[in-house]
């Protein structure tokens, strides 16, 4: 499916996971590079009110200015740093505004019939991770949220990820450039892993109670301050058949192949 090419200032607009948004490009050219960072699974949509207008143009001063419901949010003589932003922005306001869905902060992949949910804020090293374990053999759900339906299924959510180099330059792969493949159903929580990067930590997983996987995975839910009743419903039914992991890490690559034989060794209690 492709944007249709737009001229001027008229706006187009999709869907997402129930949610229209509305999206003005100054330019026509700007299409492709859009195209790109539009969510997983938008369709086009002819609602009257979406629940976000966005805007990108390129300025007289060849900056590109990103806009949020009218209002300027950033001039970057970047085009790469505005489509982040933008990107961001609308990946909120969906995550935000998805009556029938419960985003959570997470990195995702399946490992046989079930779904491993890795619960973090954006720069808490999910991507690197997830990466590791889909060159380890599990299959791609998601970088950045774990989408739950109302009885707790998990649903990718497969964006490109980001991968830093060995120069530290971030390149935007797709899963298959990475030797991985994307799910394209969705699964039922096995295991939820508590982690985070640190220098040198030695890998010493332990298991912990659902109530603490329960309590992080609330931490990072985005819509729990609005929706709180709802959000503990939906994580209390996906939890119903898990296991909790927890420890430090320190490089992915070492630590995924362990994690991966660590799973196949454990059954829900």
């Amino acid at each position: 499916m492709r944007l249709r090419k737009q001229r001027g200032s008229r706006p187009m607009t999709f869907e997402a996971f129930g949610v229209s948004l509305e999206l003005t490009l100054g330019d026509e050219s700007l299409g492709p590079a859009v195209q790109a960072i539009l969510p997983p699974g938008w369709a086009p949509s002819d609602a009257a009110q979406p629940a976000g207008r966005f805007g990108l143009r390129q300025t007289d001063a060849d900056q590109y200015e990103v806009t949020v419901d009218g209002e300027p949010w950033l001039k970057h003589q970047a085009l790469d740093v505005a489509l982040d932003l933008l990107d961001a922005q609308m990946r909120m306001m969906i995550a935000a505004n998805a009556r029938n869905w419960t985003f959570v902060h997470a990195g995702v992949v399946a490992i046989g019939d079930a779904a491993l949910m890795i619960p973090g804020q954006s720069f808490f090293g999910k991507t690197s991770l997830v990466v590791a374990l889909v060159q380890a053999g599990a299959t791609y759900l998601s970088d950045e949220y774990a989408v739950l339906d109302a009885e707790g299924r998990v649903h990718p959510y497969a964006r490109r990820l980001s991968v830093r180099g060995d120069d530290q330059s971030v390149r935007e792969h797709d899963v298959e450039e990475l030797g991985g493949v994307a799910g394209e159903v969705s699964l039922g929580l096995g295991a939820v892993l508590i982690t985070r990067y640190r220098a040198h930590a030695e890998w010493r997983p332990v298991r912990v109670s659902r109530g603490e996987g329960l309590l992080v995975l609330m931490a990072n839910t985005v819509p729990a301050q609005e929706r709180p009743h709802q959000s503990l419903q939906v994580l209390s039914r996906a939890l119903a058949g898990s296991v909790v992991l927890k420890s430090d890490r320190g490089e992915a690559r070492t630590v995924a192949p362990k994690l991966l034989d660590e799973l196949a060794a454990l059954t829900p209690p």
